[in-house]
C-alpha cells in the first residue's frame, strides 16, 4: 500500500482553541445535499479528486461544517457513554476538528491523538497518545501535527471510539483514506474484547452518490458510521444503534 503524498498535507497551529464562531451552527437539512458524482473510478484518481474538493472550501465554508459538526457529534455520541475518544488533527482541508477537541477537553473527555513512529524494522506504525491542553504539539511525519515523543502522559492511549479522517466514504461505510494504511493496521490491544466504534468525519461533500461504492481491498476496514455537516449515518449495527438520534 503505497505512503500518502506528503507534498499537499498542509497543518496550521490554531490562534486559539475556540469554537469557530460564537452563533450557533444552523440546523441540518434533512435531505443533506446529494454529493456529485466524482469522475474517478481508482482510488488514486478519487484522491486526487476528493482532495482537491475539499481545500477549495473557503474558509467561511471551513468555518461553518466545523461547527455544525461539532453540534452533530455533540447531539449523539457524547450522549452515550464514551469517554477516551481518540481524534485526529485537520490537514489538507480535512474537515476542521478543534472545535470538536475542545467540546471533548471542556466536558472531561479524555482524547488521544495519532502518533506515527518507527519500529526498528523502520516501518511506521500509529499509537495514539494522550493529550490534554499543555501537551505540545510538533510537526512529525508527513508535516502533520502530533504529541512530541517525549509526551508520554498516558502513552499508548486505547480508545473506546475512534473519530476517522478519510477521504471519502459510501453508502456501505467504506472508507478511502490517504493510502498509508495506518488506521486499517492499527492495533487496538482491546479489538478482540471490546473493540473501538469506528466513525468518520467528513465534509458531506466527500460522500459518494447512494448508487456509487468505493473500490474496496481485502485489507479495508469498514466504518461503524460517519458523521459530517449535514447528516448523522450509521452503517453496522452498532453504529446504527449508536447514531439512531436524529441530528437536531
Amino acid at each position: 500500500m503505497p505512503d500518502p503524498d506528503p507534498k499537499k498535507l498542509i497543518t496550521k497551529h490554531p490562534l486559539k482553541l475556540s469554537s469557530p464562531s460564537s452563533r450557533p451552527p444552523s440546523r441540518p437539512t434533512s435531505r443533506p445535499t446529494s454529493p456529485q458524482a466524482p469522475r474517478a473510478t481508482t482510488k488514486p484518481g478519487l484522491r486526487r479528486e476528493l482532495r482537491a474538493a475539499r481545500r477549495a472550501l473557503s474558509d467561511t465554508q471551513q468555518q461553518r461544517h466545523a461547527a455544525q459538526l461539532t453540534h452533530n457529534v455533540a447531539s449523539t455520541l457524547l450522549t452515550l457513554r464514551f469517554d477516551r475518544f481518540a481524534l485526529y488533527l485537520p490537514a489538507d482541508g480535512e474537515i476542521n476538528t478543534w472545535p470538536l477537541l475542545n467540546k471533548l477537553l471542556a466536558l472531561d473527555m479524555q482524547v488521544g491523538l495519532p502518533c506515527l513512529r518507527k519500529k526498528p524494522t523502520g516501518d511506521l506504525r500509529m499509537h495514539f497518545t494522550h493529550y490534554i491542553p499543555t501537551t505540545p504539539l510538533v510537526n512529525g511525519h508527513y508535516d502533520l501535527l502530533e504529541p512530541p515523543p517525549s509526551a508520554n502522559v498516558r502513552s499508548h492511549f486505547v480508545p473506546n471510539i475512534m473519530l476517522l479522517p478519510l477521504v471519502s466514504f459510501d453508502a456501505e461505510g467504506h472508507r478511502l483514506g490517504m493510502g498509508g494504511g495506518f488506521y486499517d493496521r492499527y492495533a487496538n490491544p482491546m479489538e478482540r474484547t471490546q473493540p473501538a466504534l469506528r466513525i468518520g468525519l467528513a465534509h458531506e461533500l466527500q460522500g459518494l452518490p447512494a448508487d456509487q461504492r468505493l473500490p474496496a481491498d481485502p485489507w479495508d476496514i469498514p466504518l461503524d458510521g460517519v458523521i459530517t455537516e449535514e447528516r448523522v449515518m450509521g452503517f453496522s449495527r452498532r453504529g446504527q444503534a449508536c447514531l439512531r438520534q436524529e441530528s437536531a
